[in-house]
């Protein structure tokens, strides 16, 4: 049958070689793979294919090209494009050739339109030339009307993610998924009411100003200050390009220490790292000498938390510690709190969860003698996280009761979100999984209220995982697809990464190992590009699922200790003994019985040490099954009673699939 011919015309300007070239390569992969499955072709439009066969640019064989695409894609940095003379009223041919592609959309509702701008740096955003300038006012005029059109990408390779993911959904008619409007990014209240309690003041103080080189002074402060809440405003509304060029600005050009916490913040936020950590930089250079301040103390547990987000765990601690120690020497409790709470995250993430709950209570007891309620939340949700990790889910269940009943009290809508959706992930546990949807949909719902797209998209990722374990794919890939839009749009590269993974997962589930095997190496590359050692580790162990499916067990046991490597150096000792496991069953495969047992016995080791209790329960059963095929009844009978005893206490549905094996064994 003869393949459907789809013609995408790409229109950028000069400063984006590179993208353009990645552009033809990324069309070419997916008619190798994708097309000839959905069987089309793509056809690459665009400046090469004219300017090569007359060596001049010759405008009106663009627009015939225009006027028969498909799919019309714009990608768009710091050029607006060649000067058009011809073009009247457009001021260049990139304009033409957008407002031509988009007028026929409106008519014709074709061709499917895609802007893709890449981030500027923060300096060239701040102190446009004329150029930028005009790219700035289209984004922002794009950005005002709110059309659904348009992302933001970082790199050469988050664009390719982006034209292969949209052309693909543009080929199964799946594009309404990836046009959800403006997403807000919400702004900590009370940081944001300091700049307008300070703006009021420096208003005064402009009233009062006897000296005209005084009043000059503060009329720069009060500019700045008003900037910095019309940043955080649009950032409310959605209009993050707009906010983010206002925050390039202000950051740049402030020395309030206040303005450049709050752009701290919305680069965090947004996924900006490298921004966010400029920002920091220009926060400790100021500081000067007083660097073992209150002040000094904050950047450095900023920067703990810049580097925990890039996965640097260890030097994150080593920041959280300097920070604390300068908190205590200039006893200042609210900041001692907020380390023991940094520092207990830490710990969490390296599996040392009795230090991490002695942290979080160091926490609480200060929140608690400082009546800090919003804090005091906050720590009985952490400590309810603890909790879940080590097996003790009646405990958890304590905590995120209690952090509930503290967040209703002051109507901290963001805390309860937080609580059902990390008591939706008990109830997971538990195998109850209407009662963990039930948690997840109302934590999407406030979310959703709030305007915390982060949030929102934590939870489609809970559903989408809950939905996979229900094996209803079609609801779990919906939802999966709901939160890779948001990560995707925002750039939030790791929780991205997650979702390929996590859908990677799905794929395999359905049996489609081709296509879980292409996002689970698009996670690992991601997760690389963010440095992120535990998703490397985490896509590793995907990989090596999906060898094994194939039989390649070989591959497969490279793979598992590939990322054994990995989590052994970050001391993630939940994910080795999930490690040492699987490797046990592969050696069980290849009937080496003897290191399967040894392998099993590690993995139960240290799944006891963090208080793994599903983990217990999975080992536990399948060294009880390993002992059953050398027929040593006996250790079958203990391995599956301490199984059943785990499962038990996790009110676990294995429980069952366990007990009949005792029964069998015993009668």
């Amino acid at each position: 049958m003869k393949k459907r011919k789809i013609k995408v015309f790409i229109a950028t300007p000069s400063d984006l070689t590179e993208e353009r070239e990645a552009f033809r390569n990324i069309l070419e992969l997916l008619n190798e793979g994708f097309g000839d499955g959905a069987n089309i072709e793509f056809e690459a439009l665009g400046w090469e294919n004219e300017y090569a066969s007359t060596g001049r640019r010759v405008q009106s064989l663009f627009n015939k090209m225009i006027d028969e695409c498909d799919v019309f894609i714009l990608a768009i940095h710091t050029r607006w494009g060649q000067t058009a003379s011809d073009a009247a009223p457009y001021s260049s041919y990139t304009e033409e050739e957008f407002y031509r592609a988009y007028d026929r959309f409106r008519e014709q509702s074709k061709p499917e339109i895609f802007v893709f701008f890449k981030q500027i740096e923060r300096a060239l955003e701040a102190h446009p030339d004329e150029q930028l300038q005009k790219v700035l006012d289209f984004r922002k005029k794009l950005e005002e009307s709110g059309v659904d059109f348009y992302k933001a990408f970082k790199d050469v390779q988050q664009f390719k993610t982006l034209i292969g993911r949209h052309l693909r959904a543009y080929v199964k008619g799946d594009l309404t998924s990836l046009k959800q409007g403006l997403h807000p990014i919400i702004l900590p209240l009370d940081v944001v009411k300091e700049i307008e309690a300070q703006k009021k003041e420096v208003q005064l103080e402009v009233q009062n100003a006897s000296m005209e080189k005084d009043q000059a002074l503060l009329q720069l402060e009060l500019r700045d200050l008003k900037m910095a809440e019309f940043a955080a405003a649009l950032s409310f509304e959605g209009k993050i390009e707009y906010a983010r060029q206002m925050f390039s600005i202000v950051s740049l050009e402030s020395k309030n220490l206040k303005i450049l916490n709050l752009s701290f913040l919305f680069y965090q936020r947004t996924g900006d790292l490298d921004a966010a950590d400029a920002v920091l930089q220009k926060w400790d250079d100021l500081l000067v000498d007083n660097k073992n301040t209150i002040e000094g103390a904050a950047v450095t547990g900023n920067k703990g938390i810049i580097l925990l987000n890039r996965g640097k765990t260890d030097e994150a601690q080593k920041c959280f510690q300097h920070a604390l120690s300068i908190y205590e020497t200039e006893n200042f409790l609210p900041g001692l709190a907020q380390q023991f709470g940094n520092l207990g995250v830490v710990n969490q993430i390296q599996s040392k969860y009795k230090l991490s709950e002695r942290f979080f209570f160091k926490a609480l007891d200060i929140h608690k003698s400082l009546n800090q309620q919003r804090f005091i939340g906050a720590d009985y949700l952490n400590l309810g996280d603890v909790y879940s990790e080590l097996g003790q889910l009646d405990m958890a269940d304590k905590m995120y009761l209690k952090a509930e009943k503290v967040f209703k009290e002051i109507n901290s809508q963001e805390g309860i979100a937080k609580v059902k959706s990390n008591h939706g992930h008990v109830y997971k546990i538990k195998g109850e999984y209407l009662k963990a949807i039930a948690m997840y949909e109302e934590a999407a719902i406030i979310n959703s209220q709030l305007g915390s797209i982060q949030g929102e998209a934590i939870q489609y990722s809970s559903l989408a995982n809950i939905y996979r374990k229900m094996r209803d794919f079609k609801k779990s890939k919906f939802y999966f697809t709901k939160a890779i839009e948001i990560n995707e749009k925002f750039g939030f590269i790791e929780t991205l990464a997650s979702n390929y993974g996590n859908l990677s997962l799905l794929n395999k589930d359905m049996g489609l190992i081709d296509e879980a095997e292409e996002l689970a190496l698009l996670a690992l590359t991601l997760h690389r590009e963010v440095n992120s050692q535990s998703g490397v580790a985490a896509q590793y162990s995907n990989l090596a699922v999906l060898s094994e499916k194939r039989e390649e067990i070989n591959k497969a046991m490279e793979f598992h200790h590939m990322s054994m490597e990995i989590n052994s150096l970050i001391g993630h000792r939940q994910n080795l003994a999930v490690n040492y496991g699987n490797l046990a069953g592969l050696h069980l495969k290849k009937n080496e019985l003897v290191i399967a047992e040894e392998f099993y016995k590690k993995s139960i080791d240290l799944a006891l040490s963090v208080g793994d209790k599903e983990n217990l329960g999975n080992q536990y059963s399948n060294l009880g099954d390993l002992y059953l095929l050398t027929e040593d009844i006996d250790n079958a009978i203990k391995m599956f009673t301490s199984s059943k005893q785990a499962f038990f206490e996790l009110n676990s549905s294995k429980f069952e699939t366990v007990d009949k094996k005792l029964k069998f064994l015993t009668s």
